[in-house]
């Protein structure tokens, strides 16, 4: 699904990172640790330890670009990134809330596990110059959806980037709450295929008795 007409003007044509092992090691280690089930909010030391896991991984995040996709499978002629005209889109993805959230790729490899059917271009973007990016109707982004599927919204990302020099940090309550709410829908799309699965097999049962009847 896409928006129409991004503002592309300050669109860079910055080299696209082929790999970025910092931000997924750390973004890894960091969602673990967040997601692990069954946690007491109130365990001083796990929390003190998620702190430092987020401190290393906004680091890293901050010192990184992040791949933008555009669809430009509409536009006539070639493609101007300078003048981008109302034909050019961005892809964007919703959750189970109907959240719309615009994907980011740490790398190549990230994005293609998109397997996009649309023509699209890529833009390498530091990390502090993506809120001019994103959309008004999105509500922030996802990070390698397909892969460890971070969630920052823009609130997440104006403190990140208005308060960097006081270390002040995202909500990591509402962090957490999104890790809940991602395990949650993961489960229940797991459950929903496990489903399908038994009708599946509950349908293929009933055809062999019934072919056994009839013999």
């Amino acid at each position: 699904q896409i928006f129409p007409k991004p503002d592309m003007e300050k669109m860079n044509k910055q080299h696209l990172p082929v790999l970025n092992p910092g931000v997924q090691l750390t973004v890894v280690y960091f969602l673990q640790e967040l997601r692990k089930p069954n946690q007491r909010r109130d365990d001083a030391e796990r929390m003190q330890h998620l702190r430092e896991l987020e401190e290393e991984m906004l680091v890293n995040l901050m010192r990184s670009k992040f791949i933008l996709a555009i669809d430009i499978s509409q536009v006539q002629g070639e493609f101007d990134p300078a003048n981008p005209g109302p034909d050019v889109r961005i892809p964007y993805i919703k959750n189970q809330n109907e959240d719309i959230f615009q994907p980011l790729f740490s790398d190549i490899g990230e994005f293609q596990k998109l397997r996009p059917q649309a023509k699209l271009r890529l833009a390498a973007i530091p990390f502090q110059h993506l809120l001019p990016y994103l959309m008004k109707q999105a509500k922030g982004f996802v990070i390698n959806p397909s892969g460890f599927n971070l969630l920052l919204t823009r609130e997440q990302l104006q403190r990140i980037m208005g308060a960097q020099a006081q270390s002040v940090r995202p909500n990591l309550e509402a962090m957490m709450a999104q890790a809940a709410a991602a395990q949650a829908q993961k489960n229940a799309q797991n459950n929903a295929a496990n489903d399908e699965v038994k009708e599946h097999v509950d349908e293929t049962a009933n055809t062999a008795a019934e072919t056994d009847n009839e013999e």
